[in-house]
């Protein structure tokens, strides 16, 4: 199995240990992943790795109303995000 070290600020680890996000946006998506992934979490402002998720996969996804109830994340800030580039989907 894959294994993916991911940076992720405080404030989002935060919801995805609770549950409530089901959905991590990045501009980039991991290369040849199959099937499931671990990847374990680097939160910066404890400077360690906090815990693990799997990731079960990876969509290209657009700014969405719907997209801001699963990644938390307000479509404003998706549109921002985003800018002129790609935005992925790694789904929890």
């Amino acid at each position: 199995m894959k294994a993916i070290l991911i940076s992720i600020r405080k404030e989002w680890w935060d919801k995805i240990k609770t549950g409530r996000k089901k959905i991590e946006l990045r501009k980039t998506a991991p290369k040849k992943l199959e099937g499931t992934c671990t990847c374990y979490v680097y939160v910066p402002e404890y400077k360690a790795i906090v815990g693990q998720f799997l990731l079960a996969g990876v969509a290209l996804v657009q700014p969405s109303e719907e997209l801001e109830q699963t990644s938390q994340v307000p479509i404003e800030k998706q549109i921002e995000y985003k800018g002129d580039g790609s935005l992925y989907g790694w789904l929890i």
